[in-house]
């Protein structure tokens, strides 16, 4: 897991809420976003088994055979799929601060804006972004579509300054907090359990089990 290198954001590349008391942002089809990124992204990849399953994080170079050791116990192909998380203000919930995770679709046109304007979008020179999203979430017949759009540059108030320094100072910015990759090693454990049967706990898209992560770097006011 690493940060994101807004002018090279690849998917081909190698490169739950959690324990730190930030919620994740939940996105519902048919409903648009407002969101406020800061700090950096990071990069992962995630392996969604399928509903009532955890999900896991794994280190790039063990995606194919972390997928293959799952794709075999489960009698049915299952694949990783690259991800990106960083911090954002809510604006339709009260501007409070959450974890934004998303696939290549929403990252991928934060990466444009970032290299047509050459502005970090975590940066205090950054947007508002409205994200809308159509389709059904995991195991749906209908996949899910997300259309990020850019709105105008938004500086950081000293009211948002001051809720982010007393979160760091907390601790509780620090993406390591909500991410854990699972060793190659692990993998089958964490996904059945020691008894071979699977884990019964579970959120619409599957329950994350924990991504190493960078830390959440200081903030480009």
């Amino acid at each position: 897991m690493k940060e994101v290198d807004w002018s090279s954001i690849d998917p081909g590349q190698n490169k739950s809420k959690g324990n730190g008391g930030i919620q994740f942002v939940k996105f519902t089809s048919g409903k648009i976003e407002k969101l406020r990124p800061f700090g950096r992204a990071i990069e992962f990849y995630k392996i969604f088994i399928e509903k009532g399953k955890p999900s896991i994080i794994v280190d790039a170079q063990d995606k194919d055979a972390a997928a293959k050791l799952l794709s075999d116990k489960m009698g049915k192909e299952i694949k990783a799929s690259y991800r990106n998380s960083m911090f954002v203000f809510d604006r339709n919930d009260g501007n409070k601060v959450k974890i934004l995770e998303a696939g290549f679709q929403v990252f991928e046109q934060f990466a444009s804006w970032s290299s047509a304007t050459k502005i970090d979008p975590g940066s205090g020179q950054a947007v508002d972004w409205t994200i809308s999203v159509t389709g059904d979430g995991v195991g749906g017949s209908n996949p899910r579509k997300y259309v990020s759009t850019p709105l105008m540059p938004v500086p950081f108030t000293e009211q948002e300054k001051s809720v982010v320094k007393g979160l760091k100072d907390a601790g509780k910015l620090k993406l390591s907090n909500y991410f854990k990759e699972v060793p190659l090693n692990k993998v089958l454990e964490v996904v059945f359990g020691s008894s071979g049967s699977a884990s019964s706990e579970s959120e619409s898209e599957g329950e994350l089990v924990g991504a190493g992560a960078t830390e959440s770097s200081d903030m480009q006011w």
